[in-house]
């Protein structure tokens, strides 16, 4: 049996990860030489691939310098109420999501 996928996307236009740096973007403690913002960790990415694996998934990443990054974390969905974990809420109890848009 196949695991469907529930996939979330990130993508901008921005500068873009050079090809050499993206072998080691979910590197711990690894910043990026244009990453633009002082005081970064180089925690972020790590943790997100780490906790995607965590739950049988992965994160990938596509970026074309120049113009900008798509970032797709995949994360198995779950089909079916009998496949929910005890303690988690089944599909039709779980909270409404929230959409948000960045300004």
């Amino acid at each position: 049996m196949r695991t469907a996928f529930a996939c979330i996307v990130i993508e901008d236009e921005g500068t873009g990860i050079p090809q050499d740096e993206l072998a080691h973007i979910f590197d711990r403690f690894r910043t990026g030489s244009r990453a633009g913002l002082p005081g970064g960790t180089g925690l972020g990415l790590a943790l997100v691939r780490s906790i995607a694996r965590g739950h049988r998934g992965e994160v990938r990443v596509h970026s074309t310098l120049g113009a900008g990054s798509r970032f797709e974390l995949m994360l198995p969905a779950l089909t079916a109420a009998a496949e929910v974990p005890a303690g988690v809420p089944a599909p039709e109890q779980a909270i409404e999501p929230v959409a948000h848009r960045m300004p």
